[in-house]
Parts: C-alpha cells; structure tokens; sequence
C-alpha cells in the first residue's frame, strides 16, 4: 500500500514527503511544530534522513531515478547497507529536511538526548544515528504486520520493531493435562525449521513476562541456525489462563513436559532467566531425561519461594496483584533492570512487559501461583547434573552477582560468563554476545 502511494505521486521527493506527512500527522501539526522547535540540528536532521531513508526503502524505480538525478551515490538493486543509504540522505535539501521534520520525535520513536549520549561514552554521535535510523527504517517496514486475534488489541501500540516482529510469530499450540478437561493453547514461538540442531533450544521467561522478552536474542539464534523455541510459562504470557485447576510450580512443571512430549521430543538446552532459572531447574531435576544442557541467566535460583506473600487473604493477594499490573510499577522495574536506557526504550519497554497482564485470567493465575509458594530449588541445585552455562550481566540490580558464583560452585559442570555493562536482562540488553554465547554452548560436544 504504502509502494503504491509512493510510486503513484514520485513527481519529486519534496513533494511525496510532504503529501505523506501531511497525511499522517494531520490532527498533531502543531505539536509538530512545537517539536521541531525544540529539537537541535542533529535531531532535525536524523529524523529527516530516517523519514526519507524509510519511504525510499518501500519507493519504486522513479523514485530511485529522482535520488539519482540528484547525485547521491548507490545502485537500483539497493544491496548496501539501509543504515549507510540514509545516512547519505543528510546532503538532502533542506526544503526535503524541513518537510521530514514535521513527522513528530514521538511518532519516529528516535529521540537522541545529549544527556544519554554523554552517560554512554562508548556510543558516539554518528552510532545513535545509525541506531535510530535503523529503527525507523524497520518501524515502517513492521507497519503492516498481521497480529494473532488472541493477543491483547493493545499489541498495536508497540513501536519496537523487534517486538511488534516476533509478536506477530507468537501462536497457540494445544496442549493436554491433567489440568484441565481441554487442552491449554500454549502460546508460543515455534522455529521455522526443525532437526537442524542436535540439541533445540527452549527459551523460558522470567517472572510475570512472555516470549516478547526474547524480542531481540531469537532473531539472532535463528540466523545462526539454532533451532529455537520460545514458550510462555503456564499462567503467563498470552497462553489461555482460563478454566486450568493450578498455576503452581507443579503444574506449571506438567504443562512444560507435556509441550516437550507433544512438541520438541528431544532433548534440549533449556534457557532459563531471572525466575525462569528456577523453572529451569525443577524441571531439570524432574525430567533429566528431557534435558540435554542447561542455561541460567540471572537465575533467581536461591530465592525461597514468594515468602509472606503465599499466607496473604485471596482479597489482598488480588490488591498486590493489581499494583503488579500497574504502568507506574512496570516503568520502575525496567529502571533496575536496564541500565543506561533512554525513556522512550523504557517506555515501550513497559508496554511490552505489560501486554500479557491484559490477558483474560492473568489475574487468577497470578494469584494462584503466588498463593502456592512459589519455587523454591535451593536446597537441590547441587543435584543438577547435566552441563550448565550460568550468563550474567554484571551490573544486575536484583540479583548480586555473588550468586552467580554460587551457582558454579554448586552446580558439578557449570561454567560461568560475565557480560560487561550490562544488568538483569542480558538477552534484551546484550542480545549480539548472549546469542554468541549460547550459540557456542549449543554446538558444543559433551
């Protein structure tokens, strides 16, 4: 749709832009303007090349003819990097910049505060403008991304390509229990070919969150070839919550083997952060046989269960959970969790942490699970026997780090991999080095 728009007014390029931001920021053009009052010369010329570079990226061949006529450099087949193509789009006239600048910061999501470039040294000027122009490129290419009807309307509001991507993957499975009459349609992200690895990878969450936490690192495994899976644990996530007897720790350690059986079938690496290394190894301990090598990040492994909150009356347990639910609650969390992060990544960030809790049965599932204790595997880590990988970020605000070393003296064959400047979520922070990491771990021999 958006290729035919262009290609049907490709007169000049000034004009196309003009025509489409009209069209889209119709209703907000004095905020517009206040916005593009406010922003320095570097932010009024990001959001120009990026708003230029994405409607080229979907142009025809006039529109490639009219960037040729006016001397910036490239070919028809479009085969360099987008990244450097937009970036050649700042020698544009500024009769282009000016019209580009009217898209809003908010709507390009590419706000660049000097604040934030100058608490992260190692980020120079010219590499948050790739990284913006990137994104912007990629916000127009996910524009028109099919969600499954099951998921939250407010899936829509996402603007992180990488999540409104890998949302768009996410579909429901069904699987039998003893559980419930029906089968639960688990919801998932299923690898696109199969048998390629020796050993497939599950991919768990951590507490309260979905498969969208995998947003950046799945992408990445599949082009290294790794066969992934990325489930939501029961009660979590966007799975059907409704009519399931339990969300405890041993019914959630049922719905995951018998996905195993009716699914994966081999054994496999199961990756486990934050709380999900917990889920990790009581399965581990369970179903050995399920289990070719193990993966914690993070782990939350020597908590003991939720603690008072298991004793609460069902009506304050339900209060607690409501305050969990809550945007100002979320926002916080992902301040602990991610460091340096600017507020718009922490605000989507929110959103996309958030989506699952608009679930139907989130509520009663949590409260479930937290009136069943909660996991506690402590006291049966040094029982774990199969191979363990222990990933930690070294700046994570919720768990010390000392436990990471106690992991690896508790556990017989685990070895340990600190990543740099970075906090409790290393999957959604560092995602290039843990997909390494656990790409290596992967293909390696017993």
């Amino acid at each position: 749709m958006i290729s035919t728009f262009v290609a049907s007014r490709a007169a000049s390029i000034p004009c196309l832009l003009t025509a489409f931001l009209d069209a889209i920021v119709s209703e907000a053009k004095s905020k517009c303007r206040r916005d593009y009052e406010k922003e320095d010369s570097l932010n009024r010329k990001l959001i120009a090349m990026a708003t230029a570079s994405a409607l080229l990226t979907f142009a025809d061949s006039s529109i490639i003819s009219c960037r040729q006529r006016r001397g910036l450099t490239g070919t028809d087949e479009w085969s360099h990097d987008r990244t450097t193509k937009a970036l050649e789009l700042l020698s544009a006239p500024m009769c282009v910049q000016r019209s580009c600048a009217k898209l809003s910061v908010e709507f390009c999501n590419l706000k660049v505060e000097s604040r934030i470039i100058q608490q992260v040294p190692q980020f120079n000027t010219r590499n948050w403008r790739c990284l913006a122009v990137d994104q912007a490129v990629s916000s127009v290419e996910t524009a028109g991304l099919v969600f499954p009807i099951f998921l939250p309307p407010d899936v829509e509001l996402l603007k992180d390509p990488a999540a409104r991507n890998i949302a768009a993957k996410i579909q429901q499975l069904p699987v039998q229990t003893s559980l419930s009459a029906q089968p639960i349609m688990t919801s998932c992200v299923e690898p696109k070919a199969k048998g390629t690895c020796a050993a497939p990878v599950m991919l768990l969450h951590g507490f309260d969150s979905s498969v969208l936490e995998w947003r950046y690192t799945y992408p990445l495994l599949e082009d290294s070839g790794v066969e992934s899976w990325a489930i939501d644990i029961l009660g979590w996530g966007f799975s059907n919550a409704e009519g399931v007897k339990s969300y405890g720790v041993a019914a959630k350690r049922e719905h995951l083997y018998e996905f195993w059986k009716a699914y994966v079938k081999r054994p496999m690496v199961l990756v486990g952060p934050s709380l999900g290394g917990a889920v990790a190894i009581d399965f581990a301990l369970a179903h050995p046989d399920a289990i070719a090598k193990l993966v914690l990040v993070n782990a939350q492994a020597y908590t003991e269960g939720v603690g008072e909150m298991a004793t609460l009356p069902k009506l304050l347990a339900y209060m607690g959970v409501s305050v969990l639910k809550s945007v100002p609650v979320r926002f916080y969390a992902n301040t602990l969790i991610f460091t340096g992060a600017t507020y718009s990544f922490l605000l989507d960030a929110m959103r996309v942490g958030r989506l699952h809790t608009l679930m139907p049965g989130w509520a009663d599932a949590t409260v479930s699970f937290m009136l069943s204790g909660g996991y506690n595997v402590a006291a049966s880590i040094s029982q774990v026997q199969q191979e363990t990988l222990v990933i930690w970020g070294e700046q994570d605000k919720i768990v010390s780090r000392t436990f990471a070393e106690k992991l690896v003296g508790d556990i017989a064959n685990a070895k340990l991999e600190y990543i740099k400047d970075c906090g409790h979520i290393p999957h959604v922070e560092k995602p290039s080095i843990f997909a390494a990491l656990l790409a290596e771990f992967v293909s390696q021999h017993r």
